[in-house]
């Protein structure tokens, strides 16, 4: 018996998609070390996981979109390496602040987002990807850390990230 045509490119089509999603969450499946160390370095499993979670979810949601911001998404995890680690080694060098205010975590996390948007400057440059994508996962990759004191550190990374990315934003062409 013979299969109609239209329900094989349905097949094909259903096939296509589900290989798209897999290719997602395998790529989002970096984030599962990020966050090991950081639940090994930091101890805060909920605020982690949550962080985790989105990411991946971004993560997947690019990629299976394709493309620049598929392009965009594997970069933006590799430039989130410097926003996540700089502060998982502050906290593990065990920085003490005596003040009512420590500035050392924000400016390790803005450190981390200076890196974070130059990596993202770099790794953009004459490839075909989206650095806004780019920038929103590693933004993401860097609060799973950056949260010591507070979503402002958040803030200042992404601050930090986006004052040295910016030129790769205003002059990307549109396509």
């Amino acid at each position: 018996m013979a299969v109609p045509e239209a329900r094989l490119v349905e097949k094909a089509r259903n096939a296509y998609e589900v290989g798209r999603v897999l290719a997602g969450l395998r790529t989002a499946a970096v984030a599962v070390p990020m966050a090991a160390a950081s639940l090994l370095v930091c101890g805060q499993p909920t605020l982690t996981l949550l962080c985790a979670s989105l990411l991946a979810v971004v993560v997947t949601s690019l990629v299976w979109s394709g493309g620049d911001a598929a392009r965009g998404a594997r970069l933006g995890l590799l430039a989130g390496v410097p926003p996540l680690l700089l502060p998982l080694t502050a906290v593990a060098i065990g920085h003490a602040c005596r003040a009512s205010f420590c500035v050392y975590y924000p400016a390790v996390c803005l450190a981390g987002g200076i890196l974070g948007g130059a990596a993202v400057t770099w790794a953009c440059r004459g490839r075909r990807a989206s650095p806004p994508a780019a920038i929103a996962v590693a933004v993401l990759a860097g609060t799973l850390r950056c949260m010591v004191a507070g979503v402002a550190e958040v803030a200042v990374l992404a601050v930090g990230m986006l004052a040295v990315a910016a030129p790769t934003l205003a002059t990307r062409p549109s396509s």
